[in-house]
């Protein structure tokens, strides 16, 4: 195990030797002071003295320094010491070589940590909308970020991919990868290069849909939000007595379908150009989260244009939404825990929504086949209550939380 006084010793012969090397050593004492922790990399200069380099390899180890083809040096902080015991003895050794007082580096953590609560406190002030991933953010590691990076440059990066699901959340036209990369960073590589932020950004829209993030679901998420490179794989099922005109032209085979007892599949190539949609005067919009309950209202045959979200509404469902009279109001059946709640809120962003078959009133009819939440569903469903008092639905979400969630299928008319 390394001796503090004897790593003292030689950081004071290396600068004898070599003083050109002292304000380079300085620096990387005051950083490993500062930052409190002893990774990442920090740039040491461009083209340095051949005196530097040799000054900086008889102290460190070849391996901690990376010179780059065009001559910029970096020092790897995380090679220079292999074990926790003998990375205390360096910098400790530094800092009484420096005379670095007391307590900086614990001063420099608490300014990071601060530094993280208020790049996060910005965040939900610039992007409300976004308030389930600030929630979910934890504050510890961005202030992780923020030890190896400026501040301002891990804000910047938070605010672009924030501003990257924004888009994907608005009613825009489907783009492949390429071109969404392009549009949001810049760069249509951008994306294709750095797959961490392809994976956080895909992570982001996984927890807007309280969604599991696995490799599956990061892949297949892009096409819910109209990333893809086949505009037709994204669909929307619906029922009703619906005609469009689009070019001029009205269209009724949706309709048509109507008429014979059938659904009707739209794809993204479907609603592109559409002028207006058509509906009989004073027909209700009833959107439905699950495919059996959706099922059952057909078999209902009720005088309605009923709209299968398939859970969380893909672009073509938002699309269809938006496309619909500006007076038209939605009447939404979905579960009532807080995933299914959420998504009715999701569509009241678009039309007016008033819940049906999962209002409170007919919650509390079912009250004898409610289903309890489970522990984490539970502090998850009061967390959100807590921190969104704004939330449109929150009578049925504090009824849920107190006695339990209406499942679709379990609603009857007895």
């Amino acid at each position: 195990m390394l001796d503090t006084r004897q790593v003292s010793a030689t950081i004071q012969a290396v600068i004898a030797k070599y003083p050109v090397v002292e304000p380079y050593l300085r620096r990387i004492a005051e950083r490993v002071a500062a930052r409190g922790a002893r990774h990442g990399r920090m740039k040491l200069g461009v083209r340095l003295p051949q005196e530097v380099i040799n000054g900086l390899l008889r102290l460190l180890p070849n391996a901690a320094l990376d010179i780059r083809p065009d001559g910029t040096t970096y020092v790897r902080l995380d090679r220079v010491i292999a074990t926790a015991e003998d990375a205390a003895a360096w910098v400790a050794a530094l800092s009484t070589v420096f005379e670095i007082p007391d307590g900086a580096g614990a001063f420099s953590r608490r300014q990071t940590a601060a530094d993280a609560a208020q790049l996060l406190e910005r965040c939900r002030l610039a992007f409300p909308d976004l308030l389930p991933i600030w929630d979910t953010e934890q504050p510890a590691d961005i202030a992780s970020m923020v030890t190896a990076r400026p501040a301002t440059v891990v804000q910047q990066e938070y605010f672009r991919l924030a501003a990257a699901v924004s888009f994907l959340l608005s009613d825009h036209e489907p783009l492949g990868m390429a071109d969404f990369s392009a549009r949001c960073f810049a760069d249509s590589k951008v994306l294709k290069t750095t797959p961490s932020l392809v994976r956080r950004l895909a992570d982001w829209l996984l927890l807007l849909r309280d969604a599991e993030s696995t490799d599956e679901a990061r892949r297949l998420v892009w096409a819910a939000y109209g990333v893809v490179e086949n505009f037709t794989a994204i669909k929307a099922t619906l029922f009703g007595p619906l005609e469009y005109v689009k070019h001029g032209e009205r269209f009724d085979w949706i309709a048509q379908l109507h008429a014979r007892g059938e659904t009707a599949t739209l794809s993204w190539d479907n609603l592109r150009g559409i002028d207006a949609l058509v509906l009989p005067a004073e027909t209700p919009v009833i959107t439905c989260e699950n495919e059996t309950p959706f099922n059952a209202l057909i078999r209902e045959g009720l005088p309605a244009l009923c709209i299968y979200t398939a859970g969380y509404p893909n672009m073509v469902i938002t699309r269809l939404l938006h496309l619909l009279p500006a007076e038209t109001s939605i009447q939404h059946w979905g579960d009532t825990d807080l995933d299914g709640l959420r998504i009715a809120a999701m569509l009241h962003q678009i039309r007016s929504v008033r819940l049906w078959r999962c209002d409170l009133a007919e919650v509390q009819r079912h009250r004898s086949v409610l289903l309890p939440l489970l522990p984490d569903r539970l502090r998850k469903a009061e967390a959100f209550r807590e921190n969104h008092p704004d939330f449109p639905f929150l009578d049925e979400l504090a009824f849920t939380i107190a006695y339990g969630w209406l499942e679709q299928e379990r609603w009857s008319k007895r």
